[in-house]
């Protein structure tokens, strides 16, 4: 047990780093277990533009500044997203995901 508070941050920035890994290890978690996952209407319109994937790289550049562990798992999350929407793209259109989510919604 001694060995394990050894471990914990001892900082406020420290403590942060620790829930951004949290979260984006969840968030990794149930992007690649999932296949195809259903993203939000808004992610899927901005993906086409060249825009948002210069925002996504710019992050990943801030994040490098900030810590190793947490730009590894934001690049694991931009790929999976980035992958899962190049099939989901291809495979249906834009009309068929907004059906979906009326479907679902109702």
């Amino acid at each position: 047990m001694k060995k394990f508070i050894e471990h914990l941050p001892k900082t406020v920035e420290g403590y942060i780093k620790l829930v951004f890994i949290v979260a984006l290890f969840g968030w990794n978690l149930v992007e690649g277990a999932v296949f195809e996952h259903q993203y939000p209407l808004a992610m899927i319109h901005v993906y086409p533009l060249a825009i948002w994937r210069i925002m996504l790289l710019v992050l990943v550049v801030f994040a490098s500044e900030w810590s190793a562990h947490t730009t590894l798992l934001l690049v694991y999350m931009i790929f999976f997203y980035i992958m899962d929407l190049e099939v989901t793209i291809e495979k249906w259109s834009l009309a068929d995901l907004r059906s979906s989510v009326k479907v679902k919604q109702s």
